[in-house]
């Protein structure tokens, strides 16, 4: 499905002390100026979606050639709320035997974080699975430990603990549906995951 506009969204625009509020047009857009050298944090919103935020810069944009005015667009996405459906973080997955968050993980943990910190009323659960390779009580425990890894990642970026719930599902709902002994390494991967959902 392609991108829908979302119509009479909330849009704060913020630069120094000075805030001003905007209503998104049936279209979902919003005109304004700028100010040349200035950093503007963009926060829009709906009931029903995610909040989104951005920061818009106007340093090194020059005027035309005749000294006019220059036009910046910018698209914001705002994503619906769904509570209970679970969501796969891409690139959260997990070395064979392992909890640690790996380099290629932490791109999709900070957007996550983003996230949370601009809908600080939301909670979390953060589940995590394994292969379907190992004993199935220490499967549990290896996903828990993986699940608890990611929640100590987004605590350590500033979200508090509460919100977090981490879960560890073992091997008790594989993404994939191939025979253990047959599964390829990449297959195996994919079942490696972490995901979340709104509580």
């Amino acid at each position: 499905m392609g991108k829908v506009a979302v119509p009479y969204a909330q849009v704060f625009i913020k630069e120094g002390g000075i805030r001003n509020q905007y209503r998104a047009d049936k279209n979902g857009l919003v005109l304004t100026n700028l100010l040349p050298n200035k950093i503007y944090e963009i926060v829009v919103g709906k009931d029903s979606f995610l909040v989104s935020k951005l920061e818009i810069t106007t340093h090194q944009i020059q005027a035309d050639d005749n000294g006019g005015s220059v036009t910046i667009n910018k698209e914001v996405e705002l994503h619906k709320i769904y509570k209970g459906k679970e969501i796969v973080l891409n690139n959260i997955y997990y070395e064979y035997d392992k909890w640690d968050i790996t380099e290629e993980a932490k791109p999709a943990l900070d957007a996550l974080t983003s996230m949370l910190k601009a809908n600080p009323s939301i909670r979390i659960e953060l589940a995590s699975h394994t292969d379907c390779r190992g004993e199935v009580e220490y499967n549990e425990i290896l996903s828990q430990k993986r699940a608890q890894s990611a929640v100590d990642y987004l605590v350590g970026k500033g979200i508090v603990k509460d919100r977090l719930l981490p879960t560890g599902f073992g091997e008790s709902r594989l993404y994939n549906s191939c025979p253990c002994d047959t599964c390829t390494e990449a297959e195996h991967l994919s079942n490696r995951r972490t995901t979340f959902k709104i509580l």
